[in-house]
């Protein structure tokens, strides 16, 4: 798959911007599920469709290392300039490395680097192109190197979190003052529903929260990240019940 340069420059006196999208091959959890059959669409389809809803965005690429996903993603709108190795699309690659990858080929190959990078993993389908935007916005208006989306909670490491030892388990943070669920309303859960930095903080962190990281928060209904079969068919249910395709 050719290399093809691509311009990213002013528009109108705003600098331009890149959506990412992160899919390899070989998930475990649910087989192929980046492009399994989601609400009549591949599932990849649905995130590159609220891409297009963005404004000041001129390029979706994908970086993938299948190139069926990748000839999927080239039928809805996405760009593929490269095939991510395949030693960065294992169980165990950190996905930090794929995004210095797609950056850094963006720089040297295509030479040309973003203001600003979208991140827009394909399984929170569930979102609306309005979470989206709120978390460019927080990005835009504040100091933070990294913006995401986060969820309310159920859990707290100092109440119903523990790490279990053969047949013991101890709280993950023994404290001792949290001796009901209704005193940790501010633990929240992070999502898969938008990432927000720049070229710079991804070449220069190892790892999200090396950064400064702020957050916006959306209900858990439009955060479920798909895992699993069961993830998956919760979501299409959701999905189907609220119509939130009417939200792209």
């Amino acid at each position: 798959m050719g290399c093809k340069k691509i311009k990213l420059t002013y528009r109108h006196g705003i600098r331009m911007n890149v959506v990412f999208i992160f899919a390899r091959s070989g998930s475990k959890g649910l087989k192929n599920k980046n492009i399994k059959i989601f609400n009549g669409k591949p599932l990849i389809y649905w995130t590159i469709k609220q891409a297009k809803k963005l404004q000041n965005v001129s390029e979706i690429i994908l970086s993938t290392d299948s190139k069926k996903i990748a000839e999927i993603g080239i039928k809805y709108g996405a760009k593929v300039y490269f095939l991510r190795p395949k030693n960065l699309a294992q169980d165990k690659s950190p996905e930090w490395l794929s995004w210095k990858h797609a950056v850094n080929f963006i720089h040297q190959k295509l030479k040309k680097v973003p203001k600003k990078i979208i991140v827009l993993p394909v399984t929170s389908p569930c979102r609306k192109v309005s979470d989206i935007k709120k978390c460019i916005k927080l990005y835009d208006n504040n100091n933070f190197d990294i913006t995401m989306v986060v969820t309310k909670s159920n859990h707290h490491p100092s109440f119903n979190l523990v790490k279990k030892s053969s047949n013991n388990i101890k709280l993950i943070n023994s404290d001792k003052k949290i001796t009901r669920r209704q005193e940790f309303n501010n633990t929240f859960k992070l999502t898969t529903v938008a990432i927000v930095t720049s070229p710079s903080v991804i070449m220069k962190k190892d790892r999200i929260f090396d950064a400064n990281v702020g957050a916006t928060e959306i209900p858990n209904a439009r955060a479920i990240d798909i895992d699993s079969l069961d993830d998956f068919r919760y979501c299409e249910f959701l999905f189907k019940k609220y119509k939130y395709d009417r939200f792209f």
